[in-house]
């Protein structure tokens, strides 16, 4: 487990998620606002907890989920990623709760996965974003060397797995001013 320091000086712990997390996981997904939900997964009408089991399962090269955890509160963000078949590209994706958004956290859990990915030879992440989800194009764009193109219903973005280190040293710059 890893201690990480978000911008307004709460500390959470950082670690690979297991089957055991389904339960904290989906009471996280169900403490995130409407909103939260439908910019994450496109919809407000998600089974729940079918995504808090997708979120726990499996930890190998081809599928890996992290959580955050604050005292007190448990589960306070996730993330993951999924290798796309045969390939060495994986789809991210991160949730982090309502009143914890632009203090860095979805920042240091993209970070965390891609540092991940690269151990497994996943050389870019990529990820569907609605484009009024101003915060996380915000994170992609601001943390990461994103290439975007816009589709007809959502943002792709595209980024290699090594901006992480970027995109770390951008956090702990901004963190310090």
């Amino acid at each position: 487990m890893e201690e990480l320091q978000l911008r307004n000086g709460l500390t959470v712990s950082v670690r690979s998620a297991s089957l055991d997390d389904e339960p904290a996981i989906w009471e996280f997904l169900c403490r995130l606002s409407v909103d939260s939900r439908r910019l994450r997964f496109f919809s407000v009408g998600i089974d729940l907890h079918r995504e808090a089991h997708r979120g726990a399962a499996h930890d190998d090269a081809d599928h890996h989920g992290i959580v955050a955890l604050a005292f007190g509160r448990g589960v306070v963000g996730h993330a993951t990623f999924v290798r796309a078949a045969g390939s060495p590209r994986a789809e991210v994706a991160v949730e982090v709760a309502d009143d914890l958004h632009q203090l860095g956290l979805a920042t240091l859990l993209i970070i965390r996965l891609a540092q991940s990915a690269e151990e497994h030879q996943i050389s870019h992440f990529f990820a569907e974003v609605l484009p009024e989800n101003r915060d996380m194009l915000a994170v992609f764009r601001d943390g990461f060397t994103t290439v975007s193109r816009n589709g007809p219903d959502a943002v792709e973005v595209e980024f290699p797995t090594s901006g992480w280190r970027t995109a770390h040293t951008r956090f702990e710059s901004a963190r310090s001013q």
